[in-house]
């Protein structure tokens, strides 16, 4: 169990941090709470400044000569709880390229000059992670980035600008298609294995479906339709519709904003329905067990809850938009601890959106593990604002 807990459950354990004892995350200004309910905030690009043609070749060789440098690989090491209580969580990097993650190559001058795949992200929204590959919705670039983090190699999905307009969310399938919802469009593009458009799918017609999340179990793929307040899960074979489930409301087993989908091995469905401020636990049929939060400001409240991640063991990462967190719950809805945070320092969370969870990494992260620390899984954090707009945590959720 996660030691920073709501009651001390085992006083004789090592000094864990209780969330009693942590000042609640505050509410957003009005400002950023309307730019934490738009589905994710696009950041227009800033103006094209014009350089004379002298000072426009000093910054092409200045680039070619900091990318042959080697990326700043040293860890970001942020504790959650911080000493002297037993850590939890271990913050370890923030960052905005493939290259200040992952050691790479120095670029070869013909690269360069003929251009090749963008290793930075823009404004991030939804990721998975799938077989040493994080993947990453760009609203700001209209594309999915398929970063190998094992290699440090580089993909694209819709680069070719006529497949994706606005992607939200991407999900990856046991036969390693890949699958995105693109709200503009208002449907679900699939690609194949290697990147190319497959299908694209629409349950609805257009004007009725926008899809802002999505998962994928076994041979089923649950999507968060925002336009109809529900859950539709389809066949990842051919995209038909096996069931609906939700509508509008605040009752459970209703929706508003559902934004994020996560299915446990058991079945079980959970949705964060982020106006209603809370995560629901429901039956793979869509009967409601449970919810997880409430609307306020006290622990165990949310504020405007987006992707959710789910650990084998039954772990719940919520993203929170809007109180500047990740919470962590167990599987009966029990509040665990809390990470993140909204100040822009190494560490925080200023507008986390995406999560994606895996229980294990290759060698060249898994490096930046402090010593002594026993990661049972790690967590990617996508953030719509902020300095850095991507984070890795290293997590132990032992006893």
């Amino acid at each position: 169990m996660v030691a920073q807990t709501v009651r001390r459950r085992d006083r004789q354990r090592a000094a864990p941090l209780l969330i009693a004892d942590c000042q609640p995350p505050p509410r957003r200004d009005a400002d950023q709470r309307l730019q934490c309910e738009r589905a994710n905030g696009v950041h227009a690009p800033a103006p094209m400044r014009r350089f004379t043609g002298m000072v426009w070749c000093a910054v092409l060789v200045a680039g070619f000569v900091s990318a042959c440098r080697a990326p700043n690989q040293a860890p970001q090491l942020v504790y959650f709880p911080p000493p002297p209580a037993t850590p939890r969580v271990v913050h370890l990097k923030s960052f905005n390229d493939l290259r200040e993650l992952v050691p790479q190559s120095a670029p070869s001058w013909t690269s360069w000059t003929r251009g090749s795949t963008r290793t930075f992200v823009g404004t991030p929204a939804g990721l998975a992670y799938h077989a040493d590959t994080l993947y990453v919705c760009d609203t700001q670039l209209n594309v999915v980035h398929a970063w190998n983090v094992g290699t440090g190699t580089a993909r694209q999905f819709g680069a070719d600008g006529e497949t994706l307009s606005k992607p939200v969310a991407v999900a990856v399938g046991d036969d390693d298609r890949i699958f995105v919802a693109d709200t503009d469009r208002r449907e679900i593009a699939v690609f194949d294995g290697d990147g190319r458009h497959a299908a694209h799918w629409r349950p609805r017609a257009a004007e009725e479906f926008r899809p802002i999340a999505l998962f994928t179990r076994d041979d089923r793929l649950h999507v968060c339709d925002a336009a109809n307040d529900e859950v539709c899960v389809l066949s990842t074979t051919d995209g038909s519709v096996i069931r609906r489930f939700g509508g509008t409301g605040s009752e459970l087993g209703a929706f508003h904003a559902p934004a994020g989908v996560a299915v446990g091995h058991d079945g079980t469905v959970f949705v964060s329905d982020m106006l209603n401020s809370r995560v629901q636990a429901l039956t793979g049929e869509g009967r409601p067990l449970f919810q997880i939060g409430k609307p306020g400001n006290r622990f165990g409240c949310m504020g405007k809850p987006r992707q959710v991640g789910l650990t084998p063991g039954g772990i719940l990462f919520i993203a929170d938009a809007e109180f500047a967190h990740v919470q962590v719950y167990d599987t009966s809805g029990e509040l665990l601890m809390m990470f993140g945070g909204p100040d822009g320092a190494p560490g925080s969370t200023p507008m986390p959106v995406g999560i994606a969870v895996a229980t294990e990494l290759p060698p060249t992260l898994t490096r930046l593990v402090p010593s002594g620390f026993q990661p049972t899984c790690f967590v990617f954090v996508s953030n719509t604002i902020g300095a850095y707009r991507l984070s890795l945590f290293a997590v132990n959720t032992g006893p």
